[in-house]
C-alpha cells in the first residue's frame, strides 16, 4: 500500500493552527458548548454574538481566528493571500 504524505502546514498558518487546536481542547469552551446544547436561549446567544458568548465565560478568542456557532460556515475569499481552514471536532460528541 502507498502511504500518502500530508503536506506540511505553511509556516504563516502554524501559529493560528496551534491556537485553534488549543482552543478546541479548552475545557471551558467544551463546557460552554455542552451548556448551550441543552439551553435554546444560550444557543441563540452563541449564534447571534459568538464573541460576547465566549467573553461572558472568560474565554478569549486568539487573534486571527473566527468562530461561528450553529451554522455551517460558507467562507468567501477576500483576497489572494487569504487562507481558510477549520478545525472540526468529530470525536462522537454532539454540540
Amino acid at each position: 500500500m502507498h502511504e500518502r504524505t500530508v503536506p506540511a502546514l505553511p509556516d504563516d498558518l502554524s501559529e493560528a493552527y496551534s491556537a485553534a487546536t488549543a482552543l478546541a481542547r479548552d475545557q471551558r469552551l467544551l463546557d460552554a458548548l455542552d451548556e448551550s446544547r441543552r439551553d435554546l436561549d444560550l444557543r441563540r446567544e452563541a449564534t447571534r454574538d459568538p464573541l460576547a458568548f465566549l467573553e461572558a465565560r472568560d474565554i478569549e478568542l486568539p487573534g486571527g481566528l473566527a468562530i461561528r456557532f450553529g451554522q455551517n460556515p460558507r467562507p468567501f475569499m477576500p483576497g489572494p493571500d487569504w487562507e481558510f481552514f477549520s478545525i472540526r471536532l468529530f470525536d462522537c460528541r454532539t454540540y
